[in-house]
């Protein structure tokens, strides 16, 4: 799906999903996204609407590969149904080493 720009933020409108809060996080209710306790939970702001995402979390630190790894080796209404997916994205993620400092 493509997105839209609403007040200069990306939107999906196809979405269902249920949105987090900062209540919703700090109960730890979406049990598939939770491993423990965050060091962020001690501080008195709305974590949801004050923390952000950002390209070390999500691509340095892993979470990129955890992603794909969930899409070709998970539960199978979530996998790709390519079994060349896997290679193909290895090919790719090959390509682009030469574009990133190391």
């Amino acid at each position: 799906e493509e997105g839209t720009f609403i007040n200069n933020r990306m939107s999906y409108l196809g979405t269902s999903a249920v949105l987090r809060t900062d209540e919703s996080f700090r109960n730890k209710n979406d049990e598939n996204y939770h491993k423990g306790e965050s060091p962020l939970e001690s501080f008195p702001i709305n974590i949801i609407s004050t923390v952000v995402m950002d390209y070390m979390h999500n691509v340095c630190l892993g979470v990129m590969k955890r992603m794909l790894s969930f899409w070709v080796k998970g539960k199978k209404p979530v996998r790709f149904l390519n079994n060349n997916i896997e290679l193909e994205i290895s090919n790719q993620l090959i390509e682009f080493k030469s574009f990133f400092p190391s």
